[in-house]
This record gives C-alpha cells, sequence and structure tokens, in this order.
C-alpha cells in the first residue's frame, strides 16, 4: 500500500513540473499581494528609506550636473582661452563627482543595512514555518528545491533589495532629468531624439524576455 501511495506522489510532482523538466517555478496567484506583503516587511524603515530616497535623488543631481558643466567649460572657457574659468569650473566638476560618490556610497550602504534586517525576519519566519510542516510536504518534494527556497530564493529578493530599488529610482530620475534638460536646451532635438524611444523599448521587452526565460531556466537547475 505504502509502495502504491509513494508512487502516485512522486508521479503527480513529475506532473506538475515545468517543460524544461526542472523543478516548477511557481507564480504568485497575486502578484499584487506578495508585493505588498514583501513591502510590509520595509515598513519598520520608513524613516531610513526616505534617507535612501533623498539620497539617490542628490546622487542623480550631481550625476546629472556633471555632462552640464562640461558643456559649459568647452562653450565659455576652451573656446575663449579663459584659464581661470575653466579653473573654477573644474573644481565644480570635481566636486560634484565627489558628491555623487559620497551619496550613491551612502544610500547603498544604508540600503543594504536595511536589506540585511529584513532577509533576517524573512528567513526567521521561512524557518519556523518549516518545522510547522507534514512530513508527508517533504517526501513529495525533491531536497534541491528545498534548499533553493532557503538560499537561491531569498539571495534573490537580497538582490532585488539591495541593487534594483535604488537603481529603479535612479534610472527613473535620470532619465526624467536628461529629458528636461534636453527640452530646455534644444526643443526640436530633443523631440526628435523621442523618435528612437520605441525602437528602445522594444529592444528592451525582447532582452527581458530572453532573460526571464534563462534565469527560470537557471532556478530550475539550483533546484534539482
Amino acid at each position: 500500500m505504502s509502495k502504491k501511495t509513494s508512487k502516485r506522489r512522486s508521479s503527480g510532482f513529475r506532473g506538475h513540473r515545468g517543460h524544461l523538466g526542472g523543478r516548477r517555478i511557481e507564480q504568485a496567484k497575486n502578484p499584487k499581494n506578495a508585493l505588498n506583503r514583501l513591502l510590509s516587511y520595509l515598513k519598520p524603515f520608513r524613516l531610513q528609506l526616505v534617507v535612501v530616497v533623498v539620497l539617490v535623488i542628490i546622487s542623480t543631481l550631481f550625476s546629472l550636473s556633471g555632462p552640464y558643466l562640461i558643456g559649459l567649460a568647452i562653450d565659455q572657457f576652451i573656446v575663449t582661452g579663459d584659464i581661470q574659468g575653466l579653473l573654477q569650473i573644474s573644481l565644480l566638476m570635481l566636486g560634484s563627482y565627489l558628491g555623487y560618490a559620497f551619496t550613491s556610497m551612502g544610500s547603498g550602504w544604508i540600503m543594504v543595512a536595511i536589506a540585511q534586517r529584513v532577509l533576517k525576519n524573512l528567513r526567521k519566519e521561512l524557518f519556523e514555518h518549516i518545522q510547522t510542516l507534514s512530513l508527508s510536504f517533504f517526501d513529495s518534494r525533491p531536497s534541491g528545491d528545498l534548499m533553493s527556497r532557503l538560499t537561491n530564493d531569498i539571495d534573490v529578493i537580497n538582490q532585488a533589495l539591495t541593487q534594483n530599488i535604488t537603481r529603479l529610482i535612479s534610472s527613473l530620475l535620470t532619465a526624467g532629468g536628461v529629458l528636461i534638460i534636453m527640452f530646455i536646451l534644444n526643443f526640436w532635438l530633443a523631440l526628435g531624439s523621442l523618435l528612437v524611444f520605441p525602437i528602445m523599448v522594444g529592444i528592451t521587452a525582447f532582452v527581458a524576455k530572453r532573460t526571464r526565460s534563462g534565469f527560470r531556466s537557471l532556478q530550475m537547475n539550483k533546484g534539482k
């Protein structure tokens, strides 16, 4: 009787695996709820997150000021041979680059500290939840799948919190700032540059689709 039951469990699990033959990549039934649950772990760190956002905004302003100052140096000082003005604007450029370095370092350091505390709570809750599961749960799943959930999936969340969030905010602010500066400097040139925007979106969507499939394949292999 136990052999028949074991066979049914084994065949049932195999039937739910993905088409690549590895472990099944489970999709969140409600991505919005899953995101809200993840954000709930960040609520105790609201003040630190506000500081991170402020530092990211400041670092973005510093990064945008660099090219603008270079343009001023070329147009107003190098062309005219004004050495004194060139030295002054060079100091401003140095200050902007140093400001960008320090603010980026500060936001990254704070975000890493937040992420490690969130991951500590996640690992603790996950371990406590595993202690409540029945033996049949472990019997019906490969050990690689469970280990992957305890290590690799947590590492993915760690990367998302420490790198992707700050990069997303910085990229959006940089794109918006560059667009505003372009329209201020030359409206028609900026308008013409937007013609390539649909092409960029298409390329990004294509690469993201390929990357997503590769990531799922990697997660399957890790769970074996």
